[in-house]
């Protein structure tokens, strides 16, 4: 074993499973940690629908978002875009729509009209 200064003050270092005592974390760094991993995103914006196949929307998440609430106050339509990213399908209530990343989400125009020309869309990310 050996001494070691800890604020100015000589301690015996320990070592927990042979690990210097110095290396692990605290409890608050852990709880932290566990706090950081579990904090669910969340962001809102708007897009005005343009009647394009596969538009890519900034969600502002910085991470792949779990589910996108969408409403449109105008045309009186709502729906949502999820996606099971283990079988890489997105899908705008519906249709197939293009693999989300930490940048964007994507809505179409087929079968549910995500983005009719002309309307303006609110969405509500999770991340």
């Amino acid at each position: 074993m050996s001494i070691k200064l800890i604020d100015g003050v000589p301690v015996q270092a320990t070592t927990i499973d042979g690990i210097d005592a110095d290396a692990v974390c605290s409890e608050t760094e852990i709880d932290d940690k566990i706090a950081a991993a579990l904090l669910l995103k969340i962001n809102t914006g708007t897009w005005v629908g343009d009647n394009a196949g596969n538009k890519a929307i900034a969600h502002g998440l910085g991470v792949i978002p779990k589910l996108v609430l969408i409403s449109s106050i105008t045309s009186g339509s709502m729906g949502w875009v999820h996606g099971t990213i283990n079988r890489n399908t997105f899908q705008d209530s519906y249709a197939n729509v293009a693999n989300w990343d930490a940048t964007n989400f994507y809505v179409s125009k087929i079968t549910c009209n995500m983005n009719l020309p002309g309307i303006t869309y609110h969405f509500v990310a999770f991340g």
